[in-house]
């Protein structure tokens, strides 16, 4: 059996939501990032015309996943 001490393994939490307004074919999405001690540390917000509501999440994780990166 082995452990994983937390104190050394960084915890990143996403939380990722889109919508869709299907009148004006136009995706909202916004993500927040959240420390290992569950501290906000960045957000974002951003609104995008689209053809299709499956497409509303996955822009908000690519772009978290970016800024993650950096």
């Amino acid at each position: 059996i082995s452990c994983i001490n937390t104190n050394d393994v960084q915890v990143w939490t996403f939380l990722v939501d889109g919508a869709w307004k299907q009148h004006q074919l136009a995706v909202a999405f916004a993500w927040l990032y959240f420390d290992s001690h569950n501290r906000e540390v960045a957000r974002r917000v951003q609104g995008l015309h689209l053809l299709s509501p499956l497409m509303a999440d996955a822009p908000a994780v690519l772009d978290a996943l970016c800024w993650a990166r950096v």
